[in-house]
């Protein structure tokens, strides 16, 4: 079975683009348009289902990336959370990485 990415981010395009290089690769994509949708879908998602990864969106409507993984760690501890963003703001990585405890802090 092809490992399952979830990819958080609002901007369509950046998903598109993302979908488009990981299932080239084999990769299995699940899409969400922001950080409160994708908690709604992590809720629901069966434990055989789960992401390996979490790709977020630092800046979303609703919920932003941080906070997203925050939660997201305690519905699917066992993924990788990267968070990515368009702002190289220090503190933003800093808090995602002792808060949302990610993997990686990405640059677009």
């Amino acid at each position: 079975m092809p490992h399952h990415i979830f990819l958080v981010d609002d901007e369509e395009a950046v998903r598109l683009i993302l979908t488009d290089l990981f299932e080239s690769r084999g990769y299995r994509i699940t899409e969400a348009v922001d950080g409160a949708a994708a908690l709604e879908q992590l809720k629901n998602t069966s434990d055989e289902d789960t992401p390996d990864l979490i790709l977020a969106d630092y800046q979303m409507p609703n919920l932003n990336g941080v906070d997203f993984l925050v939660a997201a760690h305690d519905i699917c501890p066992q993924a990788v959370r990267i968070l990515l963003t368009a702002h190289g703001d220090l503190e933003v990585a800093v808090n995602a990485i002792n808060e949302a405890r990610v993997y990686k802090f990405i640059t677009k």
